[in-house]
């Protein structure tokens, strides 16, 4: 219960957050470019500095990781509360420094969360934990996401921030209190073991049939979420020639479609075993993006981006148990971080292909990357077999 708890806060102030941060880069920044190098920070600071965290994730005992890296997360968010206390105003580079101090708590607990919910689980009921656990997870994170911009105009920027950081608390004081049996085997510490350990994380995602599939299926379906922010609003404003209510209707369909999803991905989880739902959500989630791109009206892309958002989130909840129960307890956290690395590297991709193109309307972006998961998804589909069980948990 606890621990159920503590995921759904975490979930909710990992959906929050993205708003919050994209409304304060802004705000504060004053230009969209602003927003852009607010996430750009933190999918810089997962490609540079995730690997190692998740080495450090699975050196430390799971607990001990949360704590921290809820702890500073708790911290960094209270800064603009602190300041506007004193009355000092909140500037672009504190609010850099504030996202990268958030990134940092969340680089050391996340993987650190997915290793104590297998600590908690016995290996024949960790596929069923892991179903409902990643559908709590990814429906509380699209609700988080959806009460932002409500959150924003009921508390301004500096209440936001003070409910994310309470939540990190409510996290930190349910994860202390877990009564854990099965004891975290003891690591090395030096420096050598760290670059050790970072390798022998590579290797094992290399040698484990099953991993890299499922870190590709959760790196693209992710891709396409990172484009629906970078391209969204060009699209409703020259493609649909709405304005911003047309925006917020569509955007919020896809927080819609999240939340639908999780019951969806269960349901099908359990009753259709033989579904690789991760794979095939990863193809529609491809298709429904061209799709997108040959939207004419504002109904019509609202419920594709509306779907959209559900397939996404079908694959995420699907790609993410099927981790859980195929990867090894003393190597999620190096998984992890190298999926984190995989989601950046084509993230930075994502938000830096409006400059580098500007010829390119937001409809041939979504076509084009579209085409790209489609593929992918298609591929994945075809060249997988479907492994439930884990063959290669034991596996260090």
């Amino acid at each position: 219960m606890l621990f159920m708890f503590a995921l759904i806060c975490t979930s909710i102030q990992r959906g929050l957050i993205i708003v919050i941060l994209a409304w304060s880069g802004l705000e504060v920044g004053g230009t969209v470019a602003a927003t852009g190098q607010v996430f750009l920070l933190n999918h810089s600071m997962n490609v540079l500095l995730g690997p190692f965290f998740g080495v450090v994730s699975d050196k430390l005992d799971r607990k001990v990781s949360i704590v921290i890296g809820q702890g500073l997360t708790a911290l960094a968010f209270l800064v603009p509360l602190i300041l506007w206390s004193k009355n000092i105003p909140l500037t672009f580079l504190i609010l850099l420094i504030i996202a990268f101090f958030a990134r940092l708590g969340g680089l050391v607990s996340i993987g650190a969360l997915d290793g104590l919910l297998q600590q908690l689980n016995a290996k024949d009921g960790l596929r069923r934990a892991a179903v409902i656990a990643n559908g709590v997870r990814q429906g509380f994170m699209v609700a988080g996401a959806g009460a932002g911009g409500f959150l924003i105009h009921a508390f301004g920027i500096p209440g936001a921030f003070l409910i994310a950081s309470t939540l990190s608390i409510a996290v930190m004081i349910c994860i202390a209190n877990i009564e854990v049996n099965k004891p975290v085997l003891a690591r090395k510490s030096n420096a050598a073991g760290v670059i050790e350990s970072l390798v022998s994380g590579i290797r094992y995602m290399r040698t484990t049939p099953t991993l890299i599939p499922l870190a590709l299926a959760t790196s693209f379906a992710f891709s396409v979420g990172q484009l629906g922010n970078a391209l969204l609003p060009g699209f409703v404003k020259i493609q649909l020639e709405e304005g911003s209510a047309t925006y917020g209707l569509i955007d919020a369909m896809w927080s819609i479609g999240g939340v639908l999803a999780a019951f969806v991905a269960s349901f099908i989880m359990f009753r259709h075993h033989q579904v690789r739902m991760e794979y095939v959500g990863l193809a529609a989630l491809g298709a429904c993006s061209m799709v997108m791109a040959l939207s004419g009206t504002s109904l019509a892309a609202a419920l594709t981006f509306g779907l959209m958002g559900l397939l996404f989130s079908v694959s995420k909840i699907a790609a993410d148990s099927q981790l859980l129960v195929n990867c090894s307890e003393r190597s999620i956290g190096r998984v992890r971080a190298n999926i984190r690395f995989m989601t950046s590297i084509l993230g930075i991709a994502i938000y830096s292909a409006p400059s580098f193109f500007p010829s390119r309307t937001s409809a041939d972006l979504f076509m084009i990357w579209g085409m790209v998961v489609l593929a992918v998804g298609l591929a994945l589909l075809l060249t997988t077999k479907n492994s439930i069980a884990a063959e290669s948990y034991e596996k260090s």
